[in-house]
């Protein structure tokens, strides 16, 4: 019995997808200030301030996406913006409660 096999670019596409994604992201650096390239960011617990009102029910088994993250003690005020630190954060008072 004669099998036929996709071409060898169709079996590894994902893979190079997963690397060029990668290599991107390395070369566009994270220059917002207070970030830092992760190859596996996760989208849960979300990186910004209103997720301290939030109890997050984060997926254990998400695949993470290489990007830029918050580093450790940051967080954006919106999606959109820079990265602050967490006592900036106006529910930062609530958070301590």
């Amino acid at each position: 019995m004669c099998q036929i096999l996709p071409p060898a670019e169709d079996m590894y596409r994902p893979l190079l997808t997963l690397q060029m994604s990668e290599r991107y992201w390395r070369d566009k650096k994270c220059t917002g200030p207070n970030e830092e390239y992760k190859a596996n960011k996760k989208s849960c617990p979300s990186e910004i301030c209103k997720s301290l009102d939030m109890d997050d029910e984060c997926n254990p088994e998400e695949e993470g996406q290489p990007g830029c993250a918050c580093k450790e003690g940051y967080l954006r005020k919106d999606l959109n913006s820079t990265c602050i630190p967490l006592e900036q954060c106006p529910e930062f008072e609530d958070y301590l409660d």
